[in-house]
């Protein structure tokens, strides 16, 4: 029998080796926000749903002349709707976007919209330098009726592991139902680490913060 993993993003993902069911935990949440210019030097991505948002309301209104993004999967949704990266960090984490962002930003007007729920970190570094704009673009919610479903899946013992990809995700699930003892918890990365830490929720954490690494951990567990 197949491990079953419960994955509570809003990516559909399969594996041939484990029976894989989809309960995210957060909705996401359109906030209509006006944007000041029509045009900037830098445009500035941290999710997929910033990418996605931004150029379903925004891809007539506003011009720019280049974009960084944090994550590989972010950068790819920018490639596949035919635009180039031309900064993205080593890590995928706002720290290490700081680091090694040099002086790429200063002085450049720079459009950053990201979740209401954003950590406050990157804007705090580039406000310091750069003619900055950040726009609220949307917000998380929890799926109440995916909480559940997942709290009854658990306390019944119908799951291997469970997958975290954010710390809203952490939040909509921990501020309703108590630590997860049944399975195996797997965060995404350092971020959603911490969260689940606040918590006092035993896991580990994907040495490379992917769905791929995080799935490949799973299989690890179960191997033979």
């Amino acid at each position: 029998m197949k491990p079953v993993v419960l994955m509570t993003d809003s990516r559909p993902y399969q594996h041939e080796c484990l029976e894989i069911k989809h309960l995210p935990l957060i909705k996401i949440h359109y906030l209509n926000p006006r944007i000041p210019q029509s045009h900037y030097d830098w445009l500035i991505f941290t999710s997929k749903n910033a990418v996605q948002l931004f150029f379903e309301h925004f891809q007539d209104k506003v011009t720019f002349d280049h974009i960084a993004v944090i994550g590989e999967k972010t950068a790819e949704v920018i490639k596949k709707l035919g635009y180039r990266v031309d900064y993205m960090p080593s890590k995928y984490q706002q720290e290490c976007f700081i680091d090694e962002m040099g002086t790429r930003f200063h002085n450049k007007t720079v459009l950053l919209p990201v979740s209401k729920l954003a950590r406050p970190k990157l804007y705090d570094a580039l406000n310091a330098s750069a003619h900055l704009t950040k726009i609220d673009l949307y917000t998380s919610v929890p799926d109440d009726v995916n909480v559940d479903a997942l709290y009854h899946l658990l306390s019944n013992n119908k799951a291997d592991a469970v997958t975290f990809m954010s710390p809203s995700a952490v939040d909509a699930y921990f501020q309703k139902y108590r630590a997860i003892r049944s399975a195996k918890v797997v965060a995404i990365g350092q971020i959603t680490s911490k969260a689940l830490q606040k918590y006092e929720q035993s896991h580990t954490v994907a040495k490379k913060e992917t769905k791929n690494d995080m799935i490949n951990m799973i299989l690890n567990f179960y191997k033979g």
